[in-house]
């Protein structure tokens, strides 16, 4: 009974996964790469990088290891920066040891955002791009990396109907009841 339950549930509750994959290389330690993003409906994106350690995306691409450190920024229309994320993937690189790639989690409300993916530390100053510290594509631990980058973003969108917080408290009392017959 309890099965039959949890699938009633399951189907009141749909999730739906998007995501869009980028690879390629920069052509100079100070370059920036920009994508657009149209958001239709509300929903938590997730934003990693996979250039650095390497790893496999989620559409099946599999990255080397040796990229760059790559920093990511989201912008709204007007170039005001929303938010920026170096590191916090968590995942060593094979070649350094050290764990230089992105990654975020940000709930955005439908309208036009850009992405731009820079090399660390070249991050924006409110009106331009202050450039990298490091020549070439070396990182801050003096390893020399690839100009290779590789990053994607995840849209989990989980709609709840209305209806679904009028069975819960059914469910649970139903399953309250059940346990509380059997002890």
């Amino acid at each position: 009974m309890k099965k039959v339950m949890f699938i009633i549930v399951g189907m009141l509750v749909s999730v739906s996964v998007n995501a869009a994959t980028y690879t390629g290389t920069f052509n100079g330690d100070d370059d920036v790469v920009y994508v657009s993003l149209n958001v239709t409906e509300s929903a938590l994106y997730h934003f990693e990088s996979f250039g650095y350690a390497g790893g496999t995306m989620s559409d099946g691409t599999v990255v080397s290891d040796g990229g760059f450190d790559s920093v990511f920024h989201l912008f709204s229309p007007f170039a005001t920066e929303i938010a920026y994320m170096d590191d916090g993937r968590g995942v060593a690189s094979a070649s350094s040891g050290s764990s230089f790639d992105f990654m975020t989690d940000i709930w955005l409300a439908a309208g036009n955002y850009y992405i731009a993916i820079t090399q660390f530390s070249n991050f924006w100053d409110g009106s331009n791009w202050e450039g990298s510290q490091t020549t070439g594509f070396e990182d801050i631990d003096g390893n020399i990396r690839s100009d290779a980058y590789a990053f994607e973003y995840t849209v989990s969108a989980v709609p709840v109907p209305a209806a679904l917080f009028l069975f819960a408290p059914a469910l649970l009392g139903f399953l309250g009841l059940r346990r509380k017959a059997a002890a």
